[in-house]
């Protein structure tokens, strides 16, 4: 996996810190051990996400058009509170690809 989703206390989701913020971090520098992932991790508002609903091409271009390996899947449970339900990546989309092309 390359992308952690965090979520606080009570499980809504807060951001998302991927392998390249990791990376980023250790490449600067900065002593992982020590570093705090709210430091790094993207924050919400910025996270995208997509809901129990949208289709896939939506989230294929999303993706695309983010340069991300993953999506959050999310259910709204108020103002700007999302609790994470699962997720898409691009593994997960390459198999249903392999799927369809073999008629499964």
């Amino acid at each position: 996996m390359g992308t952690l989703y965090v979520v606080n206390e009570e499980g809504y989701l807060q951001g998302v810190v991927s392998r390249k913020d990791f990376l980023k971090t250790a490449l600067g520098g900065a002593d992982l051990h020590k570093m705090p992932v709210g430091v790094i991790m993207t924050r919400m508002p910025q996270v995208h996400m997509i809901t129990e609903e949208e289709n896939i091409l939506d989230v294929v271009k999303s993706l695309c058009q983010h340069e991300i390996d993953s999506l959050p899947v999310v259910r709204q449970q108020g103002e700007n509170k999302y609790k994470v339900v699962g997720r898409v990546t691009k593994t997960n989309l390459t198999r249903l690809l392999l799927e369809l092309s073999e008629g499964r």
